[in-house]
């Protein structure tokens, strides 16, 4: 039941469908929009922002419509318009932790990939 957010510019969903994300700003933006992209390029959810201040600014979508029907179950692509993040982080479901026999370090099973724990920004 645990996630880590790591770098990425892809989303996935969480147990629950959700998305979620952090922006690191390195300046205030008027504006900031998050589209969440399909692998056929089109929009299936933009969250408006508004204004920011520098820092980390997190995002989060439940994955449905105003209907509570679901829109999205795989991996979506975040894109910022309104700012230019210095970095962009998705949280991701540890699914496994991968422990290895020969005493390699270990590794955390995501649907993102496989991330060693240091590269965990934060674990949640």
């Amino acid at each position: 039941g645990k996630a880590m957010l790591v770098k990425s510019n892809i989303a996935t969903p969480d147990r629950s469908g959700a998305y979620a994300g952090e922006l690191t700003l390195p300046g205030n933006a008027e504006d900031v929009n998050v589209s969440l992209v399909d692998g056929s390029g089109h929009v299936v959810k933009k969250l408006d922002l508004g204004a920011q201040s520098a820092g980390a600014v997190p995002f989060f979508w439940d994955g449905t419509d105003g209907a509570g029907n679901t829109l999205a179950t795989g991996p979506l692509q975040v894109q910022v318009t309104g700012a230019t993040p210095s970095q962009t982080a998705t949280w991701a479901s540890i699914a496994a932790v991968q422990s290895p026999a020969s005493g390699a370090d270990a590794k955390l099973i995501t649907a993102l990939g496989n991330f060693s724990p240091s590269d965990a920004l934060r674990l949640g």
